[in-house]
């Protein structure tokens, strides 16, 4: 059994597939419920929004239906709650974030265990510019100094 010493408050948000039912939206409530009391967690509050407009597509989705809770959990954990979520068919995203929100802070997002600790790739990483290959940026060097010898 967990100490509630070892207990952290976690926001997390849901986006749900815009058709779900309602026994489907159901169903994520009560594996959140579920997950955060066998883990000797609270949950402190739960509510589902309507649909909402998306700023973008996820999953090919405008709109999702969004599943809001605030609860408390063992921090060791939190990571399967997340996983737990990402194989259930209904579920476009998950979301969790750390801590209590002061007046004013953002949370920090906890990271997916699929994406965490992992850089993207130099070639992905992007300063604004596009940038030269280098065989094609010795080749000009070379046709500079032809041009200016000559």
């Amino acid at each position: 059994m967990h100490l509630m010493s070892e207990l952290r408050p976690y926001r997390l948000t849901i986006l749900l597939d815009p058709q779900s039912s309602r026994d489907e939206r159901g169903a994520v409530e009560s594996l959140v419920n579920t997950w955060v009391t066998d883990h000797h967690g609270e949950v402190r509050s739960l509510a589902v929004d309507e649909k909402r407009k998306l700023a973008y597509d996820i999953a090919h989705q405008r709109q999702a239906t969004q599943v809001r809770a605030v609860f408390t959990a063992p921090g060791e954990t939190v990571r399967e709650l997340l996983e737990r979520l990402g194989r259930e068919s209904k579920v476009l995203r998950a979301r969790l974030w750390g801590g209590e929100l002061p007046e004013g802070k953002r949370l920090t997002e906890v990271p997916d265990k699929r994406t965490a600790g992992r850089e993207r790739a130099p070639e992905e990483k992007s300063h604004g510019k596009e940038k030269v290959p280098l065989k094609k940026l010795d080749e000009k060097i070379e046709e500079i100094l032809e041009e200016k010898v000559l």
